[in-house]
């Protein structure tokens, strides 16, 4: 792949190394997990959807309040007994639910 100033493998493989070396430790850069970015003014509109039984979600919840106090346009869907990629499930009605919210959110930020 030529080598350019838009897209390189480089940043890619560092990212991949980086949070698997250090997934639990302060060390993980923000573009890799922006929950964990010290400054979040100037972001765009975030959609953001957890569970209540989601082993990320008190970090996701304290992320899109830290987004509202940065005055960025932020949605955030917490849904009942739902475990850490529940959406990747199979179809039941929370799924639906969740992809439902989702798509009217996407719809909403191209009107």
């Amino acid at each position: 792949m030529p080598k350019d100033t838009t897209y390189s493998s480089e940043p890619f493989i560092y990212k991949s190394r980086g949070l698997s070396a250090r997934p639990a430790t302060d060390q993980v850069p923000p573009d890799a997990a922006p929950a964990r970015a010290a400054e979040l003014a100037g972001l765009p509109a975030t959609f953001i959807s957890v569970g209540t039984a989601d082993c990320l979600r008190d970090e996701a919840i304290d992320f899109a309040a830290r987004l509202c106090r940065a005055d960025v346009l932020t949605e955030l869907h917490v849904y009942a007994g739902a475990v850490h990629g529940f959406d990747m499930f199979a179809d039941c009605a929370v799924v639906r639910c969740a992809a439902h919210n989702s798509a009217d959110w996407l719809a909403r930020q191209f009107r």
